[in-house]
């Protein structure tokens, strides 16, 4: 199979319905406040091009709307769209467009197009991309206004009977036929098909089930109140004939879903109501309560917050849920819990997100969850995950001792690429294990990330007007000013050439002094250290300390490494290439220095003044511990250029750990901190000299000029 990802759409959009390009006789701004049917012939001819939930409002030259689009999957072209309705019917003294779209019910971003005339330039061909550019403004929407709900209030008068009712075949693909009842508020109903397999049963059947979903949603109470429905109806299953039920110690929280497909062929998968809210901009949450899902049901809530520049994002979801009887209607089993995930999605470079979870699953496990994905140019996304709790799933074949962590991998695929007319519709599928409880969520009722995810990532995308106004874009010149670009090999040697210069910028002799000042200076508090870690051995404070310790050095390497490829922020990669290498040196140099200076561990028994070096033995290689070397060396590189001194205070957290474990003497940790921050400093150093290097040739490309610059020493 040969899938063309970086290609933006796979079919022509041959029945795609044409933009609004009928001339109409523009009224005067009197005209427009004497007679309402002005506003009203423009809502109309925005719902015709399926935009909903419309406020339109005009003062003071701004003609502004509010609205939403149920097809077009890009908000820029939405919003050219919208913009170029907007000037067919705007009052004749209108200098100013304002359009803010919404993304279901919540206000996301808002365009101003300061200039109209040279807007209705550009959508006649008269103006390019980079005249327009400069008089557009793209920011974050406020929350809605009075004014904006009386101007929505308005324009709904212009629809005194809904949208026609019937059976339809739905063309947007987001359903194979839908039983729609749709007003300007974006009520509907549909059917879908439903399948889904298991391919791992031990009696070696191929266990699957297919299904029809008929879902009702529709607004109540306001425009932010969505009341959820859904129903199933299986057509055929054999999950239900498994085997083997489920061994597993803990809660079964989604092993038993054998069970729940064989209860009953028609059930309720869904009833619940979604209360949204924009406290602020850039602030979003959701209050949810009902039937999330097919094994459960309860309540709670979300809170997202979004950054200026769109680069990351960051939630806390938390839910009170109990466990659904096997029927699927309304009775309930006596497991619950209340779980509580805290998200960070981070956007790199090459359409790359990486997104760590943390918090309480669904079996009362605590732990942390792991996902990457990429989305190509054509908007397809794939990915995985990879989840770490301490939850012990003893289903085989994990064991207390060697427990399994959940993991999996998945595809979404916007199906408006696959189609002749545009859509919003997204397909796709995971794998991942039916039949294990550990590191398991709840369905989110409405997961506000994954709503906003792609319209913000398009209005940060170049200048936030990709495929505006239905135009093929004109960026003829990708990348003035662009110096090379830097290969992996390339960057390291020039790092390794400058940190000559950097070393010789160093007082070796003081730093020798005193990072063996520090180091001795420590010493006589080793085995006071020693015997405190023996006595709360199995505190499990101490316990989850050296865990927790421990995990630093991997984690701090392991967020280096995404940093280090983040090409989009350069100060950030530079960083992260520092503590990459930093990193790298500090865990060599610390096997050699044990070998060479040979330290018992205190385990060991002998105390912290006995030596064997050129030992073998690991017993004898406790100075100095690699551990907080590499920890320090890693973190340094971000003190340094961002000015994170809390950075030491998390890095001191696995000297704890190691003195806490019993593996390192106190002495030891501090000697390899002092060793680790010598590394990360001069890893800093000498990426801030190659950043500064004159050897490298710079390529610049302007309007009607070519120039290529090599600047030497």
């Amino acid at each position: 199979v040969s899938v063309p990802l970086e290609q933006r759409e796979f079919a022509p959009k041959v029945d795609e319905p044409a933009p609004y390009t009928r001339i109409n006789p523009r009224p005067t701004e009197a005209q427009w406040h004497a007679d309402p049917e002005h506003r009203n012939r423009l809502a109309r001819a925005l719902v015709a091009q399926d935009f909903r939930d419309i406020a339109i409002g005009y003062s003071n030259g701004r003609l502004e709307a509010r609205l939403t689009n149920v097809r077009i999957s890009s908000m820029p072209r939405a919003v050219g769209r919208a913009a170029r309705t907007m000037l067919s019917f705007a009052p004749l003294e209108t200098r100013e467009i304002r359009v803010t779209y919404d993304q279901g019910t919540l206000p996301l971003a808002t365009y101003t197009f300061i200039d109209a005339r040279l807007l209705l330039r550009y959508f006649n061909g008269l103006a390019t991309r980079e005249q327009l550019r400069p008089y557009v403004a793209i920011e974050y929407a406020r929350p809605a206004e009075a004014r904006e709900e009386k101007d929505r209030a308005e324009t709904l008068a212009a629809f005194e009977e809904p949208l026609a009712e019937g059976v339809i075949f739905d063309r947007t693909g987001a359903d194979v036929f839908a039983l729609r009842g749709e007003n300007v508020l974006g009520g509907r109903f549909r059917v879908r098909p439903y399948v889904s397999a298991y391919l791992n049963d031990p009696s070696g059947a191929f266990k699957w089930e297919a299904a029809l979903i008929g879902a009702y949603d529709r607004p109540i109470w306001g425009d932010n109140t969505f009341f959820t429905a859904a129903l199933q109806l299986t057509l055929y299953e054999n999950v239900s004939d498994v085997t083997q039920p489920s061994n597993s110690t803990l809660p079964h929280v989604r092993s038993d879903v054998a069970e729940y497909k064989g209860a009953s062929d028609f059930k309720l998968m869904r009833l619940l109501v979604n209360k949204f809210y924009q406290p602020a901009t850039r602030v979003y949450a959701r209050a949810s309560a009902g039937i999330y899902e097919e094994m459960y049901g309860g309540f709670g809530g979300q809170v997202l917050y979004l950054p200026g520049d769109g680069t990351w994002a960051t939630d806390l979801a938390v839910d009170w849920v109990k466990q659904r009887d096997f029927e699927g209607w309304f009775g309930f089993l006596d497991y619950q819990t209340v779980t509580s995930i805290a998200s960070l999605n981070y956007r790199m470079a090459q359409g790359v997100t990486g997104t760590l979870r943390a918090g309480r699953f669904l079996a009362k496990d605590e732990g942390v969850r792991f996902e990457l994905k990429r989305r190509f140019n054509s908007g397809w996304q794939v990915g995985g995950w990879y989840t770490v709790t301490n939850g012990k799933d003893t289903t085989s074949p994990g064991s207390p001792e060697n427990p399994y962590y959940d993991k999996g991998i998945f595809m979404a695929i916007p199906l408006e690429t696959l189609m002749s007319r545009d859509s919003q519709a997204m397909a796709g599928f995971a794998i991942a294990p039916w039949t294990r409880d550990v590191g398991q969520m709840v369905v989110s009722p409405g997961d506000l990330y994954t709503m906003l995810e792609r319209p913000v990532v398009q209005m940060h995308t170049r200048d936030g007007l990709v495929r505006f106004g239905d135009r093929d874009d004109d960026y003829r010149l990708p990348a003035l000013g662009v110096p090379y670009e830097r290969q992996w090999p390339d960057f390291l040697g020039d790092d390794l050439a400058s940190s000559r210069k950097a070393a010789g910028g160093v007082n070796w002799a003081k730093t020798i002094l005193v990072g063996t000042a520090m180091t001795v200076g420590t010493a006589p508090f080793d085995k006071e250290a020693f015997d405190y870690a023996s006595r709360h051995q199995n505190d499990s404070w101490l316990k989850n300390t050296v865990k927790f310790g421990d995990a630093l050095p991997i984690a701090a390497v392991g967020l280096s490494g995404v940093f280090a490829f983040d090409e989009s922020r350069p100060r950030l990669s530079d960083a992260g290439v520092a503590a990459l290498e930093a990193a790298a040196v500090a865990a060599v140099g610390t096997e050699v220095l044990k070998w060479g200076v040979g330290r018992a561990r205190p385990t060991a028994g002998l105390g912290n003044h006995e030596f064997e070096p050129g030992s073998s033995k690991d017993e004898f290689h406790s100075f100095p511990s690699r551990h907080t070397a590499v920890m320090w060396a890693a973190v340094t590189p971000y003190v340094k250029e961002f000015g994170l001194e809390w950075l030491y205070a998390v890095a001191a957290i696995t000297n704890v750990a190691r003195i806490g474990s019993r593996e390192h003497w106190v002495s030891d940790t501090v000697g390899g901190s002092v060793l680790g921050y010598v590394l990360g400093d001069l890893a800093w150093q000498s990426r801030r000299e190659s950043r500064k290097a004159k050897g490298a040739p710079t390529l610049a490309i302007g309007p009607g000029q070519l120039q290529l610059a090599w600047e030497l020493q």
